[in-house]
């Protein structure tokens, strides 16, 4: 009986642990550690590509520009010369404000509803799915109440209505449905395996970038790479040490008509 008790209080008390953790910590947990030798291969792996394509480069600007498409997730799981397997779009939000404070006159992306996915809650339309052109609206009725219940909970929102009085006080950001997407250039978050080895190593670029939509050109991005094992997680082997300024935002590469 004693046993039997000790068995049903050690189980009881691994419960609670396994409760109490993270999925990513337990998974951590299960899964083996990198050895230093692995660790020592990935980072002269990586290294040709961390000194040739990591960090900001800007290969050509474009004037007279009225707006973009914003994509914020496309993976491109069979390289950057090939469509991309998979793309998310969350809508748009303060982002997209900012983005049209900058002197653009609309900015162009797909809302795309998931339950998993918290983004949704911070778009300037929130449902339905589908494609939307968002651009400055005046004052018409309920056309800003989205945007104003956004505000109130929202503190960017709140400082630029602050800062620009002018063109917040009666004006506010909507989503005007549209069939597809119309605008030439296009930012994204990317990212792209760059090399797989046999033993489950694989080399991964991530980032920005403004693609003009006509030829699939890159006009500029920025960009990390990261090696990364299957048998490991998501536990990173090794990264490029950027010592450089990485952002790049669309008024950086596409100069606004206005």
């Amino acid at each position: 009986m004693f046993q039997t008790a000790v068995k049903f209080a050690l189980l009881f008390v691994t419960t609670i642990l396994l409760a109490s953790c993270s999925g990513a910590s337990m998974l951590r947990a299960i899964l083996p550690a990198p050895s230093q030798e692995e660790i020592a291969a990935a980072r002269i792996s990586i290294a040709p590509y961390c000194e040739e394509k990591s960090g900001a480069r800007v290969f050509r600007t474009a004037e007279n520009v009225d707006g973009f498409v914003y994509r914020s997730s496309v993976n491109y799981g069979n390289g950057l010369q090939n469509p991309p397997t998979e793309e998310w779009g969350s809508g748009c939000s303060y982002w997209c404000l900012k983005n049209l404070l900058n002197g653009f006159s609309y900015v162009e992306a797909e809302l795309q509803i998931a339950p998993t996915r918290r983004e949704n809650r911070f778009d300037f339309v929130g449902a339905p799915a589908g494609f939307y052109r968002y651009e400055f609206a005046k004052r018409s009725g309920d056309n800003c109440a989205r945007f104003d219940q956004m505000a109130k909970t929202n503190d960017a929102l709140q400082s630029a209505i602050r800062s620009y009085p002018e063109i917040l006080e009666d004006q506010c950001v909507v989503g005007r449905p549209i069939s597809s997407f119309e605008a030439k250039y296009q930012f994204e978050g990317y990212r792209v395996v760059r090399e797989r080895h046999s033993h489950g190593t694989y080399i991964q670029e991530y980032g920005n970038q403004i693609v003009d939509r006509t030829n699939g050109n890159v006009l500029a991005n920025n960009s990390n790479l990261i090696v990364r094992n299957s048998k490991y997680g998501r536990t990173v082997l090794a990264s490029c040490e950027l010592n450089q300024n990485t952002d790049i935002a669309p008024i950086d590469v596409l100069v606004p008509r206005n």
